[in-house]
């Protein structure tokens, strides 16, 4: 990825995580990941990063300006692991989207809750699909 995608990157990721991640996003969108990144009209409008873990592949973050752009970005990424048993964590707002993956066989594993103490931060939650990783906290 050159560093001009990369700060094209940067830029929309900031609309759904609420500080700025340059120096994870340099590492995350790394390889063996897989990025697939949406634009339309040279702009970047959604993308995923798929990444191999103990028993198959998990995709996060999923980011799009629609639930539509947001299953082609699904259907990609499927496509990059075809047979194998993929995970992604998808915030409770988009039941649209899980009653999508549940149609594509997918499965509850377990809930979280997201809590704040404050105010919550400013980002656009419509545009989440599935967050980052749930690992690193």
């Amino acid at each position: 990825m050159s560093a001009g995608e990369l700060a094209g990157l940067e830029a929309f990721d900031s609309r759904y995580f609420p500080a700025p991640r340059k120096p994870f996003l340099d590492l995350w969108l790394q390889p063996p990941r897989v990025s697939v990144v949406a634009e339309r009209e040279d702009r970047i409008e959604g993308y995923a990063v798929l990444r191999d873990c103990a028993d198959g592949a998990k995709i996060g973050p999923l980011f799009a300006t629609s639930e539509a752009l947001a299953e082609e970005i699904l259907a990609a990424c499927l496509s990059a692991r075809a047979g194998s048993t993929v995970y992604l964590d998808v915030p409770d707002h988009q039941g649209s989207f899980a009653d999508l993956l549940k149609g594509l066989d997918f499965r509850p594993g377990f809930t979280t809750a997201r809590m704040y103490r404050g105010e919550p931060p400013a980002t656009s939650l419509a545009g989440v699909f599935a967050v980052t990783t749930l690992e690193l906290g």
